[in-house]
């Protein structure tokens, strides 16, 4: 496919919020921005992505 993640908006509600993954997220260089926790409209395209998939399992 080609493409390449440039960055990643992350809740920050702990799921993956650890050095592990942000030790991976820097060496493959992909930027991660924490939005503050349990406010789903500061996401509003992964959330709209996730009711899209929510829809299709149903």
């Amino acid at each position: 496919m080609g493409y390449k993640v440039h960055t990643l908006e992350i809740n920050n509600r702990g799921e993956y919020c650890n050095k592990k993954f942000e030790d991976y997220l820097q060496a493959k260089g992909v930027k991660y921005e924490l939005t503050v926790q349990y406010t789903p409209k500061q996401n509003a395209v992964s959330q709209r992505d996730n009711c899209t998939i929510m829809e299709a399992v149903k």
